[in-house]
């Protein structure tokens, strides 16, 4: 029977499948939002529900199930090929409930070696304390301490076993799904690892756990939701197990026999449970249990359940009742459609799977996905680079082309400028003006050295009594310089004309000198000094 809600998963949108099976009568969910899926495998039958991962408080499920079993492999294949179309690629949360023999649990110590030593020596260890092969089924494991144990260090390292029956069903049914696959028990830590809405939480409150697992007794204590004791004892072997590691953490001994005893009497049962609930309560006195959980056989559950409420003083819940289940998972928020809950097993859809959790997805699977997300990142990056060349390439060809544009364009500037008559004129004044400032220079040198051969020709001829007042030296034109002098002659009166007539007469015998003409001559009497004023013209070659 399927039960719809119009506002998560309408009915309406539900797809049919394409191949009839038999017995086939829900529809699959059409959803875009990221759904909480369970599914239930049974023989012959499989169970699912799906429920928004952020739901409402008390909004109900879509469910429904399909008559297909363990032989029907094939069939099941590809009714799950059209329900992961149907619910689309969002990041489900996947839960996948496990019958109790299906999935072994076990810790153990071992000595602490290198870590390179490290898988080999916990899978010849695994070997030892499992009844079936782990090389053929799901095997993982973690160490989750470091103690002191039996008179030195050891890891303590919890594992878990799933038949290799599983391997195809998980791999050909959920296919790219299986991202991940740890154990949670059906507890708080189930509750607080997977599902992240607020419900009425029995978790919050100490409560204690405990199951008969083939011989295995397994007894758990948690504390605000948090698992803070837990051990395994055969039913076998009354030890207590002593202190065995930090008890935050799963600590235990390990289990040697996994074969069903079927003579278990109620008086060793309640033997290894008191041990573990004194063991408990004397490292945790300040602990108040307030509800017990309890899986027992049928002809164990009533006298057992009387035990652990005379020890611990509060309500116990027999989870081997069908409505102890429907209700312990109505508070839990998880599917109803169960037989069991004192075993699940989880597949997360995250990549990353949390560090406290045992990863069961086989190597090979792990390391093919490996292997095809550092090939499609390579490519991508591969991708990336030639985009990055190919960019950079148009670039630098467009500012190549755009450079090449620019000096044409000025070359046919300069060549227009060149053929103007504006240009040709300019050109030829600026020959003419070279050609000047040349004649200038050359005239400016030869009147700086006439002027040079004057002053020396003077200055070779000077007298004390005549001084030289003006000096003017210019150009005769004929290769020659005319220099015009004016001065005067002091001295005593009578020696003047004297003085004046020898200085005529040294310029006139001077080889330079071509000719002297005199152009006045006075007497001037100023200052009661009587002086000779002349002036005159050296004509030279």
């Amino acid at each position: 029977m399927t039960e719809s809600l119009p506002d998560i998963l309408p009915a309406e949108s539900s797809i049919e499948p394409t191949v009839d099976y038999k017995d086939l009568s829900v529809g699959l969910p059409r959803s875009n939002r990221s759904l909480l899926l369970t599914f239930e495998l049974c023989e012959n039958m499989v169970f699912w529900t799906a429920v928004r991962r952020k739901q409402k408080k008390g909004e109900h499920m879509y469910r429904g199930s399909v008559e297909l079993g363990y032989e029907d492999i094939d069939e099941l294949a590809v009714w799950f090929e059209h329900f992961w179309k149907a619910v689309g690629d969002k990041r489900h949360e996947i839960h996948i409930q496990v019958s109790g023999p299906e999935l072994q649990q076990r810790s153990f110590m071992i000595p602490v070696v290198p870590k390179s030593e490290l898988n080999a020596v916990v899978r010849s260890e695994a070997k030892r304390v499992f009844p079936l092969e782990i090389d053929k089924g799901l095997f993982g494991w973690k160490v989750i301490g470091k103690v002191d144990w039996a008179g030195g260090m050891k890891y303590h390292v919890y594992s878990l076993l799933l038949g290799e029956n599983w391997i195809l069903w998980l791999t050909k049914l959920f296919g790219e799904h299986l991202h991940g696959i740890a154990l949670v028990t059906a507890n708080g830590q189930m509750y607080e690892c997977n599902l992240n809405h607020k419900a009425d939480n029995f978790a919050a409150e100490d409560s204690y756990l405990t199951r008969l697992k083939l011989n295995v007794v397994e007894t758990a204590f948690f504390h605000e939701g948090r698992l803070e004791f837990y051990r395994e004892v055969p039913v076998d072997s009354l030890t207590d197990g002593g202190t065995v590691g930090d008890l935050k953490r799963i600590v235990g001994m390990e289990s040697n026999d996994a074969s069903p005893n079927h003579g278990l009497v109620s008086s060793e049962l309640k033997t290894i449970m008191r041990d573990a609930i004194d063991y408990y309560q004397g490292q945790f006195g300040q602990r108040s249990i307030k509800t017990a959980y309890i899986s027992m056989p049928s002809h164990l559950s009533e006298e057992i359940g009387k035990f652990v409420t005379t020890v611990i003083g509060g309500k116990v819940v027999d989870l081997s009742e069908r409505s102890s289940v429907r209700e312990y998972c109505r508070r839990l928020k998880i599917a109803d459609d169960i037989s069991d809950c004192s075993q699940w097993m989880s597949i997360y859809p995250c990549r990353k799977i949390n560090s406290s959790i045992v990863n069961l997805v086989p190597k090979f699977i792990m390391k093919a996905r490996q292997e095809s997300r550092i090939f499609k990142y390579s490519l991508v990056w591969c991708l990336m680079v030639l985009l990055s060349v190919a960019a950079l390439t148009i670039f630098k060809y467009t500012s190549i082309v755009s450079i090449e544009k620019h000096l044409i364009e000025q070359q046919s500037l300069v060549e227009h400028v060149e053929s103007a008559p504006v240009l040709q004129h300019l050109s030829g004044f600026e020959a003419k003006t070279v050609d000047l400032q040349g004649h200038l220079a050359t005239l400016g040198s030869s009147r700086q050295s006439r002027f040079r051969a004057a002053l020396v020709l003077l200055s070779s001829l000077s007298r004390e009594s005549v001084r030289l007042n003006t000096v003017n030296v210019s150009d005769r034109g004929t290769g020659g310089s005319v220099i015009g002098l004016t001065g005067e002659v002091v001295g005593p009166n009578e020696k003047q004309e004297a003085e004046l007539y020898m200085y005529v007469s040294g310029l006139r015998d001077h080889p330079m000198v071509e000719d002297i003409k005199i152009g006045s001559k006075r007497t001037s009497s100023q200052l009661a000094v009587k002086r000779t004023l002349f002036s005159m013209e050296v004509v030279t070659r």
